[in-house]
């Protein structure tokens, strides 16, 4: 789930899960940076964010049921709007070269570019035109393979109503 678009309940959840050892005062400092990226998305001019989640990530229980229904009806609501675009792949398509971290890239005014490659512990920047190219055509191709943001939308709703409360 990208930080972008996770709730506080989940991300705490993940934190907590993370770091075991990490005191309260932490997690509250992490929870304080992600928001403050995420409030990038609700300014009056909001930068176009475009998702592909791995339907691991809709299906994977975080922080208990309530957590996960909150979350989920979070991305039912970003699938597709005027500053949104969220698409599934499901797990039928398989793997593919974008699988085990978060790709994020960045398009700037004047058409240069980053990629920045994230995982659980590290995260990579990438600004050669080499690099952030091969990205952006692995992205194509799996936004290639995904769902459509209505159909993605109707599978998140399924999972959320799925989850027992």
């Amino acid at each position: 789930m990208p930080g972008l678009v996770q709730t506080q309940a989940y991300a705490l959840a993940l934190f907590k899960e993370h770091d075991r050892q990490a005191t309260a005062d932490a997690i509250s400092g992490l929870w304080a940076a992600r928001r403050s990226r995420q409030d990038l998305l609700k300014a009056p001019a909001p930068p176009h964010l475009s998702m592909i989640l791995d339907e691991a990530v809709i299906r994977r229980p975080i922080g208990g049921p309530m957590v996960m229904r909150e979350q989920l009806a979070l991305l039912v609501g970003l699938a597709d709007t005027p500053s949104t675009v969220m698409q599934v792949l499901p797990f039928r398509h398989g793997e593919h070269p974008l699988l085990g971290g978060s790709l994020t890239i960045f398009t700037f005014s004047g058409g240069t570019a980053a990629a920045y490659e994230e995982s659980i512990g590290t995260g990579t920047l990438l600004e050669s035109s080499e690099a952030v190219d091969k990205r952006r055509r692995d992205y194509d191709r799996l936004r290639a393979h995904a769902l459509p943001p209505r159909m993605s939308r109707g599978l998140i709703k399924e999972a959320m109503e799925a989850l027992s409360v």
